[in-house]
């Protein structure tokens, strides 16, 4: 267990993410003296993540963004997967196309391909 002081502005999960925290339970934060608490790396992780974080902070919390993002859109995929009723009414509107489509020829559209599409929507709204 490691603990720092960080500074007003700093993100408490950027730091720990960047120390190697798994942060997913694994941290604390006590707003009312800014204290860190990592318990998953050593101090001298922490101690090293918070010097490299405050020189660098814009560069750091954009590429923690980065990876809240991807962890948002891969939970949102997630969803889509685990949803039976959403995956039913997305084959169904599937079906409906490739009648459509049968109209003018054109190839019916997989379900894979279709499923595929969404979690790209999902990923680039």
């Amino acid at each position: 267990m490691a603990k720092v002081i960080v500074q007003p502005g700093h993100d408490p999960r950027a730091i720990a993410d960047l120390a190697g925290s798994a942060r997913h339970g694994q941290m604390g934060f006590r707003q009312e003296d800014l204290e860190l608490e990592v318990v998953d790396v050593t101090q001298a992780a922490l101690d090293a993540a918070l010097v490299d974080y405050t020189a660098n902070q814009a560069a750091r919390d954009a590429a923690f963004q980065v990876t809240v993002d991807a962890e948002t859109v891969g939970s949102k995929q997630q969803e889509f997967n685990d949803d039976d009723v959403l995956r039913a009414a997305v084959d169904a509107l599937r079906e409906e196309i490739n009648i459509l489509r049968a109209l003018h020829a054109l190839p019916d559209i997989s379900k894979g391909a279709m499923e595929g599409s969404v979690r790209n929507k999902i990923a680039n709204p």
